[in-house]
């Protein structure tokens, strides 16, 4: 059993990703409360309907979503538009790459347009 099973979350992680893109559809963008090393802060999310539906299907299934952040967020806007109103339903592809956080480099996710045949 992987480690991370013993400590599930409720935000997805690069490592949820793995080595391949995953199609999702977003359903909604919502503000969680999380929990950071500087205590509670608000944080918009971006939620799914494939998890949405494995959650309906499975209760003990953990609703995943991601936190959006300006690096992201400007990935859909170049795709759909400035209007989150206009993303629900849009699919995107998320893919695990590095990137430079808190002074060095880590793995994270990224945004990109599906291929045609994900449409």
């Amino acid at each position: 059993m992987n480690y991370r099973n013993l400590f599930p979350k409720e935000y997805l992680a690069a490592e949820d990703i793995g080595d391949k893109d995953v199609t999702l559809t977003i359903s909604r963008l919502k503000q969680d409360k999380l929990r950071t090393e500087h205590g509670t802060e608000t944080k918009w999310c971006i939620y799914f309907e494939e998890m949405e539906a494995r959650v309906k299907k499975d209760k003990s299934a953990i609703n995943k979503r991601l936190v959006a952040n300006v690096t992201n967020a400007r990935s859909i806007a170049k795709q759909y538009g400035p209007e989150t109103d206009d993303w629900t339903g849009k699919q995107i592809t998320l893919y695990r790459t590095q990137c430079m956080a808190f002074g060095e480099m880590v793995d994270c996710i990224r945004i990109r347009e599906p291929q045609k045949k994900d449409r």
